[in-house]
């Protein structure tokens, strides 16, 4: 019976091992329970321990029960891959919605019905009255307007406005020549020179700056 044993132990693999002898030590240092004579009878005739009472790995149980505890799943595995899975599914899903909203404002050129508020004093139009305004009494029309999107010809900087054309100069360049443009430039692939370009120019810069 003890060469059957240690050809099974011989069998295990390292991993199995390594399991078997940590579940020995965690046994080995647990409070030994009360035999009755009879029971240390029995377990040598059914040959689960060795000489001195021990079992192979040194723990005072028998390699059924080491079997059957390895075989033993944690009561919290399930609940662990049911909440790793959810986590997964919501973060494809906050992907999938970052997508279709990306997508959508890459293709809108206006949002319709936007309610904002015009000051003929002051002459804006925005989506809130100015502190300016209320501190000083100015009365303002509320109504509803197509918020639009342009971008500055000269140097591309992005704008908006509630009328058709913007009526101020950029405020990058101070060039007075727009485009309309949709509410999100389309996400451009870089090809690998022109990330070695970015690269250079980014360099170049950081070393102006030193």
């Amino acid at each position: 019976m003890e060469n059957t044993q240690a050809q099974n132990v011989d069998q295990l693999t390292a991993k199995e091992r390594a399991k078997i002898k940590r579940a020995a030590e965690i046994l080995k240092n647990a409070p030994a329970k009360r035999h009755k004579p009879n029971d240390s009878k029995a377990q040598k005739e059914n040959g689960s321990k060795s000489d001195d009472g021990e079992t192979n790995f040194g723990g005072s149980f028998s390699d059924e029960q080491i079997r059957t505890l390895l075989e033993k799943k944690s009561n919290h595995d399930k609940e662990a891959k049911r909440a790793e899975l959810d986590q997964q599914n919501i973060y494809f899903d906050r992907c999938q919605i970052e997508e279709q909203i990306e997508t959508n404002a890459t293709s809108l050129m206006e949002l319709k019905n936007c309610k904002v508020v015009t000051c003929s004093i002051c002459a804006y139009t925005s989506r809130h009255q100015s502190v300016y305004c209320k501190t000083s009494g100015h009365e303002v029309k509320r109504h509803f307007a197509d918020k639009r999107f342009f971008k500055c010809k000269k140097c591309q900087q992005r704008t908006f406005c509630y009328d058709r054309m913007p009526t101020k100069a950029c405020i990058s360049c101070g060039a007075k020549e727009f485009c309309r443009v949709a509410m999100k430039d389309e996400r451009k692939v870089l090809t690998e020179r022109e990330r070695l370009k970015l690269k250079e120019e980014e360099k170049n810069f950081s070393s102006l700056k030193a």
